[in-house]
């Protein structure tokens, strides 16, 4: 037999996700390489290796390493590990060579075993229920990694007591007992698992790639190792899971702390940046004057003087006052306490009025904005949830069709589909290649949009019909998700318009929760991901052609310089169905909202993929946005337009939509 290789996940557990992860958690690491009576195996040794280091950096109060076990060593380490689990929150047990099937009962074999006879299968080995019982003990998580995917030479010497008895191809199926319980397999019940021809099983470098991802859900990772070990195998390959859990997060290391955000500069800040570079004494004068206690004091003094020094050289035109200088520096501040400072330092100043309009306004608005916050709050206590949608893992029904894999496999390009009554609808994007970014004699070209280069993608994959909507974010604070975050509307309404104000660590979270509750790896799309569906084929600057009106998006018409004269701006978001589709049928790649990207900031393509993937190196602090909004100019819907900001940023005119692989 080509051996076999499980996992079987046995979960008991109280608010698991909420606690810290400074409960006791032990693992028991077992790889057994030399078999004294058959060939030797190159990879079980290095795997246990591998694995213990793993659970180790994982922060384990105990990892206990064994090599080479004969059938009394293993009986008395696993006996030894029971004891250990007796006050233990999380017990694992790893086990990496060869096992067996006989009659529907999985082992695991040390290496001093003969097996001449099946009838001795009770002596030489150890069975896989004895494992599962030595971890009982443990309180809150029981996890049993099984990986003996390797050729077994006992099938083929191994003598038959009776014509009838089953010696099986592969692991039996195994259905969990208890509740909160997964058992996943390397491979399909009755088939096998790959060798490989690395320094680990295929089956074990997915493990070590993914079970200890900082945040990531384990039945999230597993679904993660099951896509790598399809694709390093050439599908050939497909690790499995049975029985379910419940709607809590379990991961083996918490998620990073995400830092607050720096507060704003103060105001002398503001006006030094606006006024540094001006060239008239006065307007120094009076920075020294109204700023004494600025970091800032010596350099104006110091501009100040230079600047009388060549004044008495050279006449000079007479300097705009400095409240003009001011003003322009600080118009377009949402801060209220910005126009309070103006007001107190330039109280007769020419736009005193303006000033004192836009401190009103303000107030007014942090007033309604305030009595949204306080109704939104009140509306966030919800009813007891239905017996059955809590089972199903969340606080309400959202009636989940998710797709099964034939159904997903005969999907066709631009083909729609959505998995449940609130979640985004997704149209399919079809294999090909595209040259990213823009052609150097393209009007309104940036620097950070080259250098250009062809991007290929060899599989399709998914995306969201349109941006992410106020109705499919708030389902997701509803079902508990979203860590219960409403962003404010700016009073537009709810409903069919995207989702504003959320930063790419909560569009992170929405992607999250809803691969959660379907069962499915959704994800952010990259970059490059987002450009080839905005393009949907074409090559020029916009998907339609080389120019844009309001006809064709959601943007602002005034900024333009070469602006018609009845230019307009609608000053919000508009329907995520507004204007036509793009060729593939997506909405809105350009205008009304500026959408979250995977990647990290980079100011070029330099050193970029040509295979999709997201940009995990730059500066990962600022992320990126593609498509424009309803306060961009026109040059930025472009579709190789790019932009970045801080992660933690939650701003108006900035949503996101969702993507997912599809499998074939």
């Amino acid at each position: 037999m080509r051996g076999f290789g499980a996992i079987i996940l046995a979960v008991m557990f109280c608010a698991l996700s909420g606690a810290a992860h400074a409960d006791k958690r032990i693992a028991l690491v077992i790889g057994n390489s030399i078999y004294r009576n058959v060939p030797s195996l190159p990879n079980p040794s290095n795997d246990a290796g591998s694995m213990a280091e793993l659970f180790r950096s994982a922060g384990f109060s105990r990892v206990d390493l064994r090599r080479d076990l004969t059938v009394a060593e293993l009986r008395r380490a696993i006996s030894d590990f029971a004891e250990l689990a007796g006050d233990a929150d999380v017990a694992v047990v790893y086990f990496a060579g060869h096992g067996i099937e006989i009659d529907g009962v999985n082992y695991i074999i040390p290496v001093d075993a003969r097996l001449a006879r099946d009838f001795d299968i009770e002596d030489e080995t150890v069975s896989v229920d004895r494992v599962l019982k030595s971890i009982e003990p443990a309180q809150k998580l029981r996890l049993v990694i099984l990986d003996a995917c390797r050729d077994n030479p006992f099938l083929k010497t191994m003598k038959r007591s009776m014509a009838s008895r089953s010696v099986g191809r592969g692991l039996a199926k195994v259905e969990p007992a208890a509740s909160d319980t997964l058992i996943a397999f390397a491979a399909r019940a009755g088939s096998v698992a790959l060798d490989g021809d690395a320094k680990n099983s295929p089956f074990t470098s997915a493990l070590l790639h993914n079970l200890a991802t900082p945040g990531l859900d384990l039945r999230i990772a597993f679904g993660k190792v099951r896509d790598e070990v399809l694709k390093a195998t050439g599908r050939a390959q497909e690790p499995f899971v049975y029985g379910s859990l419940g709607g809590s997060v379990i991961t083996l290391v918490d998620a990073p702390k995400t830092l607050p955000p720096p507060p704003p500069p103060p105001v002398d800040e503001i006006v030094w940046n606006a006024v540094k570079d001006a060239g008239h004494a006065a307007v120094f004068d009076e920075f020294v004057s109204k700023f004494p206690l600025s970091r800032h004091l010596k350099e104006a003094e110091a501009r100040r003087d230079d600047l009388r020094k060549q004044a008495a050289a050279t006449a000079a035109p007479p300097p705009p006052p400095a409240s003009e200088i001011v003003w322009n520096a600080i118009r377009g501040s949402r801060t209220a306490a910005t126009f309070e400072e103006y007001l107190g330092k330039f109280p007769d100043g020419t736009h005193r009025d303006e000033a004192r309009a836009r401190l009103d306004q303000l107030k007014e608005d942090e007033l309604r904005q305030d009595e949204a916050r306080q109704k939104q709050l009140a509306a966030l206590a919800p009813a007891p949830p239905p017996r059955d949608a809590a089972a199903a893992g969340g606080a309400i029904d959202l009636k989940l069709k998710v797709l099964d894999e034939a159904a997903e496999a005969a999907l066709k390009p631009k083909a729609t589909f959505r998995e449940c009554d609130k979640c985004p609808e997704m149209v399919v994007v079809p294999p090909g290649s595209f040259m990213m970014g823009s052609p150097d004699n393209e009007a309104h070209r940036e620097a950070v949009e080259g250098p250009q280069h062809r991007v290929s993608f060899e599989h399709r994959f998914a995306a969201g019909r349109f941006a992410v909507t106020f109705e499919e974010w708030d389902a997701c604070v509803a079902d508990g998700g979203c860590n219960g975050y409403r962003p404010w509307d700016n009073g537009w309404g709810r409903g069919r318009r995207p989702v504003v104000s959320v930063s790419w660590q909560d569009a992170k979270n929405y992607v999250a929760w809803l691969s959660l509750r379907t069962g499915r790896a959704y994800r952010l799309p990259s970059e490059a991901e987002r450009e080839y569906l905005a393009r949907a084929g074409t090559t020029t600057p916009y998907w339609w052609g080389a120019a844009v009106t309001r006809r064709n998006a959601n943007y602002d018409e005034r900024s333009a310089k070469d602006r018609p004269a009845n230019a307009v701006s609608s000053q919000k978001t508009m329907p995520v169905d507004s204007f036509q589709p793009n060729p593939w049928g997506f909405f809105q790649v350009s205008g009304n909202v500026w959408e979250w990207v995977e990647d990290c900031s980079n100011d070029s393509y330099a050193g970029a993929s040509t295979d999709g993937a997201a940009r995990q190196s730059g500066n990962c602090e600022r992320r990126g946005l593609r498509g424009g909004s309803w306060i961009s100019e026109a040059a930025l819907l472009r579709s190789a337009a790019r932009y970045a900001v801080q992660a933690d940023g939650r701003v108006g005119n900035v949503g996101f939509r969702v993507a997912r692989d599809v499998r074939e």
